[in-house]
C-alpha cells in the first residue's frame, strides 16, 4: 500500500510539472494543423491506419488536468481553455512503439515525434509515420486551394 501511495504522489507531481510547463521532451516537430486537438488528432489516426498502423493514446492533458484542483493554464491564465497534449504511441504490425506528441493551442495543433534512441526498426517506423503524417497534411493543403479556387 506504502508503494501505490508513493507511486500516485509522484504521479500527481509529474502532471502539475506537464501541466505548469516544465516538463520537457524533444521532438521533431512535423507539421502544424490548423485544427483542434480532437480533429487534428482524428485526422492523424486515419492517416496512420490507413497505411496499417494503431495508435493508444497513453496520456491525455485535460484527463489529467481534471484531478488537479484550481490548476491554471501557464498560456491563459485561467482554469479553462483548448490547451492540449495528447501522447500517442504508434505502433506498425510488426514493431512499434514510436511515440508521437500533439500539442493543440488556440485552434492549432503541431505534431511531433518524440527523439527515439533506439535505430532499426523503430527508426523505419518513423520515417514511415513522418511521411504519411506529411502526405496527409499536403491533402488537406490542396482540398483548401482546390475549394478556394471553386468559390
Amino acid at each position: 500500500m506504502l508503494i501505490r501511495a508513493w507511486v500516485r504522489e509522484r504521479c500527481k507531481k509529474l502532471i502539475k510539472r506537464c501541466i505548469l510547463g516544465s516538463v520537457t521532451y524533444q521532438t521533431d516537430y512535423l507539421v502544424t494543423i490548423n485544427e483542434i486537438s480532437e480533429t487534428a488528432i482524428s485526422l492523424v489516426k486515419n492517416w496512420l491506419t490507413e497505411v496499417g498502423m494503431h495508435t493508444e493514446c497513453s496520456f491525455d492533458l485535460q484527463t489529467a488536468r481534471k484531478a488537479q484542483v484550481g490548476c491554471t493554464c501557464p498560456h491563459h491564465g485561467t482554469g479553462s481553455c483548448d490547451c492540449q497534449i495528447v501522447v500517442l504511441l504508434v505502433y506498425s504490425q510488426r514493431t512499434g512503439p514510436v511515440t508521437l506528441v500533439a500539442h493543440s493551442q488556440d485552434g492549432r495543433t503541431r505534431f511531433g515525434l518524440v527523439d527515439q534512441p533506439e535505430g532499426g526498426e523503430l527508426k523505419h517506423l518513423e520515417e514511415l509515420i513522418r511521411e504519411r503524417i506529411i502526405t496527409g497534411a499536403y491533402s488537406i493543403i490542396n482540398e483548401d486551394e482546390a475549394a478556394s479556387a471553386i468559390i
